[in-house]
């Protein structure tokens, strides 16, 4: 093979590889709408779901709620609640009696701060082909706020360790994501929320109702 020649093929090789895998992407494309409408997509049936969603890393129990399809337009709405599993309050070393002021005027070394969530959250749904979806929203989250300390003489809390409750709040709070179809009777969920900043991640089943 000439010089000449080895740089036409080099040069059409790339080109070659694009078109394949354009072509391969519109046919992967195509036969997974064609799959999911088989199954009953977003678009052709109701959906009415119910699941397990988590705003990773400080909400990790959520259930989650959901209708969307057809017969809201495509449109529909969604509602979940989400907890902090692991809250200070519960732990042996938590001291009740205590503040933080009255810990810094003992002169214990304060060490880090955790927040304790509980959120409520409602969004509208859109259902953009037969196995997506996007949804956007807000909703309400309460913290409750503990420091914990170090007690260098080791009487307080547990080997000197030990937390206090700092405080409480709430407010609103946004999220987003969206729904991904994973078979004839289940959905997955990934997004995003701001208070507590974290990442959405979730499961649901699909009731077989308005079938």
């Amino acid at each position: 093979m000439g010089p000449n020649l080895r740089a036409r093929t080099m040069a059409l090789l790339p080109r070659s590889i694009v078109s394949f895998l354009t072509w391969f992407a519109a046919f992967l494309a195509a036969a997974t709408a064609l799959h999911a409408q088989e199954l009953g997509g977003f678009q052709s049936r109701p959906h009415w779901t119910v699941g397990y969603v988590a705003n990773a890393p400080d909400q990790m129990l959520g259930f989650s709620l959901s209708t969307f399809g057809p017969h809201l337009r495509n449109w529909g709405f969604y509602i979940d609640a989400k907890f902090s599993l692991d809250s200070p309050a519960g732990r042996e070393e938590f001291e009740q009696s205590l503040t933080p002021d009255q810990a810094d005027a003992l002169g214990d070394l304060f060490l880090e701060e955790q927040r304790a969530w509980q959120t409520f959250n409602l969004a509208v749904v859109r259902a953009v082909t037969p196995i997506f979806a996007l949804y956007a929203g807000a909703g309400y989250g309460h913290s409750t706020r503990y420091w914990r300390y170090f007690d260098s003489s080791g009487e307080r809390g547990l080997f000197g360790h030990y937390w206090t409750r700092k405080g409480s709040g709430q407010g609103l709070r946004a999220l987003g994501g969206a729904w991904f179809r994973g078979g004839r009777f289940v959905l997955f969920q990934f997004g995003g929320e701001t208070a507590p900043p974290g990442f959405t991640v979730g499961a649901a089943l699909a009731l077989p109702l308005g079938r």
